[in-house]
């Protein structure tokens, strides 16, 4: 095979697996669990494509564990590790809960809490 025709065939391979690798990404979702407590639906998502997620709840409060993280969510709180304590508005329906390298991102009715 001459040189010519060996670099179109590298090159092909090349950008055949670059595809699939960007296919891969793009469609093989992250874990998500999704629960509810006291009329709210709570929504967790881990980081890594295939970290361990969890929701735990016995009706009174909810456990969300994402990947090394964990939330309480009570009726009115989310208590993160550390003693961090995030007030939930009354009228809040939906709470979700996004992990990240610095912990977890909260968002309450799609508005971010700090």
């Amino acid at each position: 095979m001459n040189k010519k025709r060996w670099f179109i065939v590298a090159g092909s391979a090349a950008i055949v697996a670059l595809t699939g690798m960007v296919i891969a990404l793009v469609f093989i979702p992250r874990n998500v669990v999704v629960g509810s407590l006291n009329d709210r639906e709570i929504r967790g998502q881990v980081a890594a494509r295939r970290g361990p997620a969890r929701f735990f709840s016995d009706g009174v409060t909810a456990t969300v564990e994402l990947g090394a993280h964990t939330a309480r969510v009570t009726a009115d709180a989310i208590e993160l590790a550390g003693g961090r304590t995030v007030k939930i508005p009354p009228n809040c329906k939906k709470i979700e809960l996004f992990e990240t390298r610095k912990g977890l991102r909260i968002l309450l009715d799609r508005a971010e809490q700090n």
